[in-house]
């Protein structure tokens, strides 16, 4: 199968942005890999500085950083709205540039597919006879967004849900598939040790409830070690509901990008806390921990109940009290949830504990491999083309 997968997000290059937590980067190129290694034929549409076994065609890396001002605000007293402008307008540029490549090439008949998750496609799809799939990051959006506008006005486009949970909601969209995300199970080691620390890895954003966890560690006098970038450190949730209850025992560790830094991580920690306030489609970080050995613990927000299963990989726990998602093992809800869920971590044997670890190693290889992701698309693209 001819492939084109369609990545123009500036926040592809590693080299550009270093530090910066990007999921989708690593599910892509994942996906990438694993369709080259079947044997497609893979041309990949995105930063020039990635190394893979495709096609590649890169983008316009003097864009990446997006330092480029409009030539009218050259000859003007710069104001952060130029330069902020000028950056929005640069990485549109930059991605219209590279969708234009794609569909250049697609109306040579180059291609039997595109795949992308870029939402600047959808006005290019009507212009080509080659079949276009989208992947979406979020849940749907609420319907006073300029997402929801987008996704109405192009429903009937093909869409493939990276969770069953990710379908709920409005508006109603024509997803042609669901294919969970994969990981490379080899580059992971699990520990089925008791673990040293309670780990939080990802952003520091309110939607990811790392202050909740905080309270629940805090409460059980136990260790914490956060791993995030940067990005938000501005923000007025981190500058009051994280910095100020940083302390020996819980602590910011900074970002891990490669996958023996995060191995390392979440290998020696006891669970991951994930305690979420949004309808998270997917979270890549649950399959990660779970591939070093190590429980989740989490609300049962979003895809969480499809990805942890309560008791044997993990604990399930409902937000609140006016929001029940099932009867799980922790009967509390909220905080206090997340506290009597570290207790029970803490508790269980050391034979109840490394049967835990080893169920959630099992849970990925069973599930959530590069493998199992490749052999999901690839039917969805058979699926698409023989429909056609």
């Amino acid at each position: 199968m001819r492939i084109a997968v369609l990545a123009p997000s500036v926040y592809m290059s590693k080299a550009a942005y270093p530090d910066r937590i990007f999921a989708p980067r690593l599910i892509i190129l994942e996906l990438v890999e694993g369709l080259a290694a079947k044997g497609h034929e893979v041309t990949l549409f995105s930063s020039s500085d990635i190394e893979t076994n495709a096609r590649l065609v890169p983008g316009a890396p003097e864009l990446l950083k997006g330092g480029l001002l409009r030539d009218k605000y050259l000859s003007r007293d710069s104001l952060p709205e130029y330069i902020l402008q000028s950056k929005i307008e640069s990485q549109h540029i930059y991605s219209l540039d590279l969708i234009g490549k794609a569909f250049s090439k697609a109306s040579e008949s180059s291609f039997d597919i595109i795949q992308t998750d870029d939402m600047l496609v959808h006005s290019f799809v009507s212009l080509s006879k080659t079949p276009v799939t989208f992947i979406l990051h979020d849940p749907l959006p609420k319907e006073n967004s300029l997402d929801y506008w987008l996704l109405n006005r192009y429903k009937d486009h093909n869409f493939i849900s990276i969770s069953m949970a990710q379908r709920n909601g409005n508006p109603q969209i024509n997803f042609i598939g669901n294919v969970y995300h994969g990981i490379s199970i080899n580059s992971y080691k699990a520990s089925f040790e008791r673990g040293e620390y309670f780990a939080y890895m990802g952003r520091l954003l309110v939607q990811k409830g790392v202050d909740l966890a905080i309270k629940a560690v805090k409460e059980q006098g136990e260790r914490m070690l956060i791993a995030a970038d940067n990005t938000h450190f501005n923000t007025d949730y981190v500058k009051n509901d994280i910095f100020p209850f940083l302390d020996e025992k819980v602590r910011y560790e900074g970002y891990f990008e490669t996958k023996e830094e995060k191995n390392d991580f979440l290998g020696k920690a006891k669970a991951l806390l994930f305690p979420i306030r949004w309808q998270e489609p997917f979270g890549l970080v649950m399959i990660e921990a779970m591939a070093c050995g190590t429980p989740v613990i989490a609300f049962a927000n979003g895809s969480v109940p499809e990805i942890i299963e309560d008791g044997k990989t993990g604990f399930l726990i409902n937000p609140d009290d006016q929001d029940i998602r099932g009867s799980y093992f922790v009967k509390q809800t909220g905080v206090a949830g997340l506290s009597e869920a570290i207790r029970r971590i803490n508790e269980m044997t050391t034979e109840e504990l490394t049967t835990m670890r080893k169920n959630c190693r099992k849970r990925v290889e069973e599930n959530f491999t590069i493998e199992k992701m490749v052999d999901g698309y690839e039917k969805a693209y058979n699926d698409l083309i023989a429909g056609q």
